[in-house]
């Protein structure tokens, strides 16, 4: 006996389609038998659908249904790749009450293209450089999709240092599968201290979002840093005066000049006894015990009773981060 239902196209080849772009068919149910017996569709529906890459979208009736002979039912698929894959695979099940046609398979196929961006790093670390030097360093952008690669733009974040620069600055051609270009990065050590940036690489990969490279470079340069941003003296009884050393250091990898202190004591119950001349050169590689320092012997001592006479150091620096530190100083004085 010759089939009933006959189902067209079988299988559904919906052929090459771009990565998140969508390819729709058409398949067509037919009722081709001869007398008035009906068949009732019971079901439709997708199977298989290669996580997600095919799917119904509408169709002429919604199971179940009847078809005498001659009627015609479309039902309208489409195939939509989540990724590059070559042999996408799926299975449409029509489900009847057709002698020997209970269970239709109908094969559902599909492959998808688009271009693909990697890089060989994604942070490029110049270290520390002498000043006024113009190292460079290198990174690939590698296209592994089957389809050209463009780079669209390459330029620096918004927040980024302006102390980097990079060739070619445009990509004008598509980048073949399987090849790779070679960027060349040059940090630009026109000042002291730490250097951040980002590149950013807007390219046409439907998949990817803008490709960041990490950039950072070094100059010699101090840290300054005091023991405390905040002091404290208590006096008592007979102690009417007390003193304190403030030690500047430098932590950082270039000697400090210490360039001035504005010293601002509006109570008058503060006297800096010791200061070293400024500028004060500071040498490079202390720490926070051995120093080495610069100190300012500042002394406490109150005309009175007081309970909240304050003053302020001020010390000007060389430090490229940190031009000024301040010292706050609080004192009280109980007879």
């Amino acid at each position: 006996m010759e089939p009933i239902l006959l189902v067209q196209p079988n299988p559904v080849d919906f052929g090459s389609t771009r990565v998140l772009a969508t390819s729709p068919a058409t398949l067509t149910i037919t009722h081709t038998g001869s007398d008035d017996r009906a068949v009732t569709i019971q079901s439709i529906e997708i199977t298989e659908d290669a996580e997600g890459d095919f799917e119904i979208q509408d169709m002429d009736q919604t199971p179940p249904f009847d078809m005498v002979p001659q009627d015609e039912v479309k039902i309208h698929l489409s195939y939509t790749p989540q990724a590059i894959d070559d042999d996408d695979r799926g299975n449409l099940l029509i489900e009847s009450n057709a002698l020997s046609q209970e269970q239709i398979n109908v094969g559902l196929l599909g492959n998808s293209h688009a271009p693909h961006i990697e890089v060989d790093t994604t942070a490029l670390n110049f270290s520390t450089v002498s000043l006024g030097s113009r190292p460079s360093l290198p990174f690939h952008i590698l296209s592994t999709g089957n389809d050209p690669l463009n780079i669209t733009e390459i330029s620096l974040t918004q927040t980024s240092d302006e102390f980097f620069s990079w060739s070619p600055v445009t990509i004008d051609d598509p980048i073949a599968p399987g090849d790779q270009v070679e960027i060349q990065v040059t940090f630009l050590a026109d000042e002291r201290g730490d250097s951040e940036g980002s590149l950013r690489i807007e390219h046409d990969d439907p998949l990817e979002r803008p490709v960041f490279i990490a950039l950072h470079g070094r100059t010699p340069a101090p840290v300054a840093q005091v023991d405390s941003e905040f002091i404290t003296f208590r006096l008592a009884g007979n102690s009417t005066s007390q003193s304190q050393e403030i030690h500047i250091y430098n932590i950082g990898d270039e000697d400090l000049l210490v360039l001035g202190c504005l010293f601002d004591n509006p109570d008058g119950s503060f006297f800096i006894d010791s200061a070293p001349g400024y500028p004060a050169t500071v040498g490079k590689n202390g720490d926070l015990l051995g120093g080495p320092f610069a100190i300012v012997d500042l002394r406490f001592q109150p005309t009175g009773a007081t309970v909240g006479d304050t003053c302020s150091l001020t010390f000007t620096t060389d430090d490229p981060e940190t031009e000024t530190i301040a010292v706050e100083v609080l004192g009280t004085y109980s007879p």
